[in-house]
């Protein structure tokens, strides 16, 4: 599909894509669904689509569509919010993906704690490790460490972002 959507393709509009039953998906209707639903920035970045669930996506509009008109739904009100269901569903996915993405890209790599950044805050602060005047260790707390560590480099790392993009952050309770 991504090299199908290239400029330089050399695909038929003619080639199957998918098929149920004896519906067949062509490629230059799935090309005039990604026309019409991705913006004109997503379709030069085609680098954050994933290919298979936006496909998947279209070719259930698709054959939605198609078994509404071999049905004749296709001025039936049920028709009509089916779609719509699904082009906001297509809609929400998008969202959710382009997320996930930055998250695994961008956020999860900043926030990271490797094993050194544990054994020196666990040895910088082993008087809070002790119980019952034993020191625990850094095996029963790890996990503990880790995720404090974790959870201040992801405050800082939004902090840092608020702060280089002169972001205002208000809450719901302070316009009240």
């Amino acid at each position: 599909m991504e090299k199908g959507l290239a400029s330089e393709s050399n695909a038929t509009d003619e080639l199957i894509v998918a098929t149920k039953g004896n519906m067949k998906l062509l490629y230059g209707t799935l090309k005039k669904y990604f026309n019409f639903f991705l913006t004109t920035e997503q379709r030069e970045n085609l680098d954050y689509l994933d290919y298979k669930d936006i496909s998947k996506q279209i070719a259930l509009q698709e054959f939605l569509h198609r078994t509404a008109l071999d049905d004749n739904y296709e001025s039936s009100m049920n028709f009509i919010s089916q779609w719509d269901a699904q082009s906001q569903e297509f809609d929400k996915n998008w969202d959710d993906y382009v997320v996930q993405q930055v998250y695994k890209d961008v956020i999860s790599p900043a926030i990271q704690v490797s094993e050194d950044d544990i054994q020196n805050y666990y040895d910088a602060h082993k008087g809070e490790f002790i119980m019952d005047g034993i020191q625990q260790p850094i095996s029963e707390v790890h996990y503990d460490i880790s995720l404090e560590l974790t959870n201040k480099k992801y405050q800082d790392w939004f902090t840092n972002v608020i702060d280089e993009y002169n972001i205002t952050v208000e809450k719901y309770e302070e316009n009240m």
